[in-house]
């Protein structure tokens, strides 16, 4: 393992799991003067069989302390000789770098190196599917950005360009999110899973590590469990290993992908898109759950909707109450000892006087008109204040839409306002929105005008 050499390289040689007794005695030569250079940072070209052997003997402990050590020097290695260019061809080094990375991971797996060192080695397509695979299994621990980059991952790519996305990303990402979270929980009622009727179950296989290399293990290994990543873990019992992973030969992904060109098409519907999809029968399971999703969707708008609301009436209470403080600054204090004759003096002043009675009828007019209202509630529905009672009962008899704005502009208030009003007095009732304000009117939505005619 510390031999050094001088003599030059004479030529490739090529063998199958090569060993020192593979080459010819000036190869070998020629293969420590290249080895002692390269443990020194200097590195040539030398033949594809001669690395395996410089790979096998670090694999071994031979120029590395077993452990973390061997996996520092192979990448080191990777990175000056192979990823340079030195190694040869591309096309050549790409699988090269492919069988590299495998003996890593099954290196850093039987030596127990931390997982989050060993997942760096993992075959890419590999990972790009164990890392998919975590937050469908449970999507209630992850992120809407990372469950729907996991739903593509197994879907169709033509989807990233559904108009639902385009219409609005973010809402469409948690969309299809919720959409595999209310199946995933729901499918079957408890019965089946819908993570594992998409892509089947764990599986267990024979796992043999380094089995295309000349390894030694030095002593049997003990008994042990190596959990890789969330869906991907190898077992060691009696000196044998498994890998316990989810094969994509078992992925039924005709079955996932019809749920979600229903989950698009459905969506598509509900945000009145344009370009429409066509229902296939039996993408028909997925419906009720889409169905949920929707209505979800809506009552989040409406609580949104409701919240707004709030914060207009924490404004109108501060105007009020800025107004009478404007209507106790104009207001005349009559004295008590005022007598009826000097009262009714008083009174003819005002009457004399424009600027007086003008203040007069401001102030009356500035006399809590919305206190009013709040303390007479009608007694035919508490629900609703006279005001909202008679709007109400002008849409449903199909009065023009122009004289419903005009009471309500008489009663010194706003359409968008009183429809506020409205819908949040009988949201616990209808649950939903019942009257639009559209260009400074009023629109009933005609889905409840029974419920609205029994209230009233």
């Amino acid at each position: 393992k510390d031999f050094e050499d001088d003599a030059s390289w004479p030529g490739d040689f090529y063998s199958y799991l090569p060993t020192y007794q593979d080459m010819t005695t000036n190869q070998l030569r020629g293969y420590f003067n290249w080895r002692t250079q390269v443990r020194k940072g200097r590195y040539w070209h030398i033949g594809y069989s001669a690395v395996c052997v410089y790979l096998y003997e670090l694999l071994n402990g031979i120029g590395a302390e077993p452990g973390q050590d061997v996996l520092d020097k192979i990448e080191a290695f990777e990175k000056e000789y192979v990823d340079t260019g030195i190694a040869g061809p591309d096309h050549m080094v790409s699988n090269f770098k492919k069988t590299i990375k495998k003996w890593m991971l099954e290196y850093a797996v039987i030596q127990g190196i931390p997982a989050e060192t060993a997942v760096k080695y993992e075959d890419s397509e590999l990972k790009e599917r164990d890392d998919a695979l975590a937050p469908l299994k449970e999507p209630d621990r992850f992120p809407d950005e990372t469950v729907f980059d996991a739903l593509m991952c197994f879907s169709d790519r033509r989807l990233l360009q559904s108009p639902v996305l385009k219409a609005d990303e973010v809402r469409g990402k948690h969309l299809f999110s919720q959409a595999w979270r209310h199946a995933k929980a729901e499918y079957g009622e408890g019965q089946n899973d819908l993570f594992e009727r998409c892509f089947g179950k764990a599986g267990k296989r024979s796992w043999y590590p380094l089995s295309s290399t000349l390894y030694y293990m030095q002593e049997k290994p003990k008994d042990q469990e190596y959990q890789l990543n969330a869906t991907r873990r190898y077992v060691c019992r009696k000196g044998f290993w498994q890998e316990e992973s989810y094969e994509k030969t078992f992925f039924d992904r005709d079955f996932f992908r019809g749920f979600m060109r229903e989950t698009d098409r459905m969506l598509r519907q509900y945000l009145k898109t344009g370009r429409y999809l066509k229902e296939k029968p039996e993408d028909k399971w997925a419906r009720p759950f889409l169905e949920k999703v929707i209505e979800e969707d809506k009552q989040d708008i409406l609580e949104a909707s409701r919240k707004k609301i709030v914060i207009n009436f924490g404004n109108l209470d501060r105007i009020r109450e800025e107004s009478l403080i404007t209507r106790d600054s104009l207001l005349v204090e009559e004295p008590e000892e005022r007598s009826g004759t000097d009262a009714g003096a008083y009174a003819g002043s005002m009457d004399n006087d424009p600027e007086a009675s003008a203040a007069a009828g401001a102030a009356k007019s500035t006399e809590a008109p919305g206190a009013a209202r709040s303390e007479e509630n009608s007694e035919e529905n508490p629900l609703l204040d006279p005001l909202q009672v008679r709007i109400l009962r002008m849409l449903l008899d199909g009065e023009d839409e122009a004289a419903v704005a005009r009471l309500v502009r008489e009663e010194h208030s706003m359409p968008s306002l009183e429809a506020d009003r409205i819908n949040e007095a009988l949201y616990d009732e209808i649950g939903d929105i019942v009257v639009w304000a559209e260009d400074d009117r009023l629109v009933l939505e005609n889905t409840y005008r029974e419920d609205l005619e029994r209230l009233l």
